[in-house]
């Protein structure tokens, strides 16, 4: 593997053990929102132990994550209570996944003996852990030997669990792919055994000590958290496919998942960033010792140039002012680098020493200093500047691969993105768009007369609940054309429509208002009916003859069926009186559709219309609701018999209700 790419993930293992936890937390999510289908097929009892697996691991990995959180800001591991409850959560974990291999595997379930005895052998073994003082030594040892006889065959029981739930169909519970979902899981699960149980940490137990975690970032350059890690996130997300969720559920986990991971990313960066800061500013003030180490160094080599001078060592008097001036200079240097801070203790006894050693030698303002002297001195000098160049070095190296680090994270985030939006439309077309093709293709088969078409989707989802509902309505339409074809001959025998209008006759009106009286009774919806009178109409006929007044009675018709929806009736009672059902509506809604068909009536230009008493040909309509007026079908046509009444005698040309007029 690359060695940056090395470099990275041990790095960044925060993040791979954040998102090694958050998968499994997913896979618990997912079999408790699918809990009621996988008990209508007898697994919840079996799932309810990889339920129980998924919580305590995730969390595990998520104390894990602190760990190493905790190594990269202060260098230090928690606490050893807390290393003793992540070892009894490891073991509890894989004890829980143990169980649901067997009890998925074993045809009738796990004998209660056997269970009652794992139990029992389990709560034994943690007892005898926490008793001994075994464990405040070999917490790593351990840890190994639960992986070893514990996590490896409970994974690869679970792989082989998955393998058999793939051969069963359990179509119209969960999701159409279900078995191909379950296949691929038993696959991960097989390869999370070997890479959660037999690669483990270092020990002595079996060939731990030669194939272990450390030997194999040592052979691959790849830690085998990222793996177990990737697992985890396979695994989840087959879960997740395979599970009857709601879409709804399916729709949030996906956005919340990719919206956590973008912000621990957003967030690790931010931290690197800071961690960038810091280093800069370190190493700025490294730069600000090493301008003063220099002029330390600078002042000291004009000091010994002039010291170690043989024509100023025999004249003292008369070079001893040039001499008190390059060590002042010294002095001014050195104080500087004293009044300093410095982080290394090498770093300060060193220049502790440089401080004795002039002061030794110049004391009391003797000029003289032998040569021994100030080689020591140069020396001293030259190895604290080699170790200050040494830590200046170090500390740029720091930064630059902090730098290199946080553009990895940009770019990790980049392409986590760009893969995300992708998963996430792949996800959002395979769980929603293409049912809902199918489901309109569906439809258009139902609506152009194939009432045969069966919409076949299987998402276990609100999408399949409604294809089922377009299947059933399919049926009872079927089975409705049926009947109606059988009894088309009756029906035409009975002439239900009015042979001037075209609308409905007396006879249907009552038999199709007791229908939806009827219907809204069953299913708690509200019905109004509407009975018009003309205003006047005698008055029309005497003047102009009864086929003026035919030719007024069928374009009155022809206006109230514009003015109505398809659901609604409109029928003739004889002569001039007309009556409308409509369905599903409550008295505002009927207000509204009566003055729709009276404004209509007034506004078209009938022949005539001149010589009426209200110069238009008008109607006067009374409206009454099932249930608020009344719920018998001869109480509820009075009711609007008498507001039509009432309309007539408050001056016509309106529209009354059982209780009062508009």
């Amino acid at each position: 593997m690359l060695p940056f790419l090395s470099a990275f993930f041990i790095k960044n293992l925060v993040i791979v053990f954040f998102i090694y936890g958050l998968s499994f937390f997913f896979v618990a999510l997912a079999i408790l929102f699918s809990f009621r289908s996988l008990r209508t097929i007898g697994l919840a009892d079996a799932f309810l132990y990889l339920l129980l697996f998924s919580l305590i691991h995730g969390t595990v990995e998520w104390i894990d994550m602190y760990r190493q959180y905790m190594v990269l800001l202060y260098n230090s591991d928690i606490s050893g209570k807390f290393l003793h409850i992540r070892f009894y959560l490891l073991a509890a974990s894989f004890y829980f996944l143990l169980l649901f291999g067997l009890k998925t595997i074993t045809k009738t379930g796990l004998n209660s003996k056997i269970y009652l005895c794992m139990n029992v052998v389990f709560s034994l073994f943690v007892l005898f852990i926490g008793i001994s003082g075994f464990v405040n030594t070999s917490l790593r040892e351990l840890d190994s030997g639960v992986r070893y006889l514990l996590g490896f065959p409970a994974a690869l029981l679970a792989g082989m669990a998955f393998y058999k739930l793939s051969n069963n169909e359990y179509i119209g519970t969960l999701p159409k792919d279900h078995r191909w979902y379950f296949k691929c899981s038993s696959y991960i699960f097989i390869l999370y055994s070997i890479f959660a149980g037999l690669i483990a940490p270092k020990s002595w137990l079996l060939f731990a000590s030669v194939f272990n975690q450390d030997s194999f970032l040592e052979y691959t350059g790849i830690p085998i958290q990222v793996l177990r890690a990737l697992s985890a996130f396979l695994i989840s997300y087959l879960m997740i496919r395979a599970m009857a969720i709601r879409l709804t559920h399916r729709l949030m986990g996906t956005l919340i998942a990719f919206f956590t991971i973008t912000v621990v990313l957003g967030f690790t960066g931010y931290v690197e960033l800071n961690f960038i800061m810091k280093r800069y500013n370190e190493v700025a003030k490294l730069e600000v010792e090493e301008k003063n180490f220099g002029s330390l160094y600078s002042s000291f080599n004009s000091l010994y140039g002039v010291a170690s001078n043989p024509i100023v060592y025999k004249n003292t008097e008369l070079y001893n002012p040039l001499v008190k001036v390059h060590m002042e200079g010294f002095k001014a240097a050195l104080s500087v680098i004293k009044s300093m801070e410095h982080e290394s203790e090498e770093e300060e006894e060193l220049i502790s020493r440089i401080s004795t050693i002039y002061e030794k030698s110049f004391k009391q303002g003797n000029v003289r200093m032998d040569m021994e002297s100030l080689n020591t001195l140069k020396m001293v000098i030259k190895k604290i500047s080699d170790i200050h160049v040494e830590e200046l070095n170090e500390s740029k190296g720091h930064v630059w691969e902090s730098i290199r680090n946080f553009e990895a994270i940009l770019f990790i985030v980049f392409v986590f993105s760009v893969f995300g939006f992708i998963f996430i439309f792949r996800t959002f077309y395979k769980i929603i768009l293409s049912p809902i093709h199918i489901l309109k293709a569906g439809a258009g088969q139902i609506a152009e007369g194939n009432l045969r078409h069966r919409i076949d989707i299987h998402t276990a989802d609100e999408i399949q609940e409604l294809a089922s509902d377009f299947n059933i309505m399919g049926e009872r339409l079927l089975e409705r054309t049926t009947k109606l074809e059988a009894t088309t001959k009756e029906l035409e025998e009975l002439a239900i429509k009015d042979g001037l209008t075209g609308l409905f006759n007396h006879r249907y009106f009552y038999d199709s208002l007791g229908k939806e009286i009827k219907r809204a009774e069953r299913y708690k919806a509200d019905l109004s009916l509407l009975i018009l009178d003309v205003d006047d109409f005698k008055h029309y006929n005497d003047a102009h003859g009864h086929p003026e007044g035919d030719i007024l009675l069928k374009k009155l018709g022809e206006i109230i069926l514009e003015s109505l929806r398809n659901v609604d009736m409109a029928c003739r009672h004889g002569g001039e009186e007309f009556s409308v059902i409509l369905p599903q509506t409550g008295k505002e809604v009927a207000t509204v559709t009566a003055e729709r068909i009276r404004r209509g009536i007034q506004e078209y230009k009938f022949s005539f219309e001149d010589s009426q008493p209200l110069g238009d040909v008008t109607v006067s309509i009374g409206i009454s609701s099932f249930p608020i007026d009344s719920t018998a079908i001869d109480d509820l046509v009075k009711k609007a018999d008498d507001a039509l009444y009432r309309a007539k005698k408050e001056g016509k040309n309106r529209i009354c209700f059982n209780t009062g007029g508009v």
